[in-house]
């Protein structure tokens, strides 16, 4: 072989390689959309404003695209090269349940989020609050209270220490607690905490009184003393 076809042999191998290379940077430059931070679900009262978003990474540019129950959704979208946000308002609760999710593409491919779903109730609201108890050493201490609406998770608290059921109590996840064989160490206050899908709810504390009550061992007895005469009971 001549050095002139070496030579040409050379640059074309050369030429080859600076091809394959610019094809491997230009594949590698060419990513589609992946979502690092999928939408996530929602919990709402009535009436207030939500926001679902989404978090991608990929070659720009991004399109963004929101869907509500498979339906498009125009109002309320904001995006950024990587992000977009959904501003849902003034929820309802015919809107209970209703799932959203986002489709993202580029030049290079699409991706679509996984569901998100809202959730939403009317605030909870008290009806009877715990009233104060007073109990003798080894009764049974009882606070009950009604909320609605239903559904709605309960908790009773003690001193700020959330109650559990154990061998002595019971209902501490329900409307009415009750403690049995009650001890000088649970008298204080108590309180419920009535929560569901949008808002949680404290109620007033009650006060608790624990101890045996006055008895009277010794009565006075009848006295017979003369006129103006100092007498004394006991």
């Amino acid at each position: 072989m001549s050095f002139a076809q070496t030579l040409a042999h050379a640059r074309s191998g050369s030429l080859c390689c600076v091809l394959l290379l610019g094809m491997i940077l230009r594949a590698a430059a060419q990513t589609p959309p992946h979502i690092v931070i999928q939408p996530h679900d929602e919990y709402a009262c009535a009436g207030s404003d939500v926001i679902f978003s989404v978090h991608v990474t990929g070659d720009p540019p991004m399109e963004f695209y929101w869907f509500k129950n498979g339906t498009p959704i125009l109002d309320g979208v904001v995006s950024t090269p990587t992000n977009s946000f959904l501003t849902v308002t003034n929820v309802q609760l015919s809107d209970d349940g209703t799932n959203f999710y986002v489709f993202v593409n580029n030049p290079y491919g699409g991706a679509n989020s996984s569901n998100a779903f809202l959730y939403v109730s009317d605030p909870p609201q008290i009806s009877q609050q715990p009233s104060n108890q007073v109990v003798p050493l080894g009764g049974t201490i009882t606070f009950s209270i009604n909320a609605h609406p239903a559904p709605l998770n309960y908790s009773w608290w003690f001193q700020g220490r959330q109650l559990t059921n154990d061998a002595r109590t019971f209902g501490a996840d329900t409307p009415n607690l009750a403690i049995l064989n009650a001890q000088l160490t649970d008298a204080g206050y108590y309180r419920a905490v009535v929560t569901n899908s949008c808002l949680t709810l404290n109620s007033t504390l009650a006060k608790c009184d624990v101890g045996n009550p006055p008895q009277i061992t010794n009565q006075p007895t009848s006295k017979v003393a003369p006129f103006l005469a100092f007498v004394q009971f006991s």
